[in-house]
């Protein structure tokens, strides 16, 4: 796998939707699943190439995070792997999304 900025973001295997928007609005849904969420930057695997500089929306349950494509790397065996900048009214807070195993570990250490 593609060596990623994964400082500050935690591991998580969430599925998702991702928006992309076209020159019309909001358009194609994609499929993808959440790899890594962080404040700023989130990595979602999908199995279609998202175009570099696209405004996307990563839905996850009753939440959404905007942001920008900033890379599109093929895993030949897995897929693509995008990487998104996070707007910065949109950043990611555990508070009030976080990745399935991220609750599970937090119930245990309560």
């Amino acid at each position: 796998m593609a060596d990623y900025k994964t400082q500050g973001r935690h591991w998580c295997s969430d599925l998702v939707s991702v928006i992309c928007r076209l020159d019309n609005g909001w358009g194609v849904t994609l499929h993808g699943n959440l790899e890594e969420i962080g404040e700023s930057s989130a990595l979602v695997l999908t199995e279609t190439k998202v175009r570099l500089g696209s405004t996307v929306a990563i839905r996850c349950k009753t939440r959404e995070l905007k942001g920008v494509v900033e890379s599109c790397t093929l895993d030949e065996s897995l897929g693509f792997f995008v990487e998104i900048s996070l707007d910065s009214e949109c950043n990611w807070s555990q508070r009030w999304f976080a990745p399935q195993h991220l609750w599970s570990y937090s119930k245990m250490s309560a």
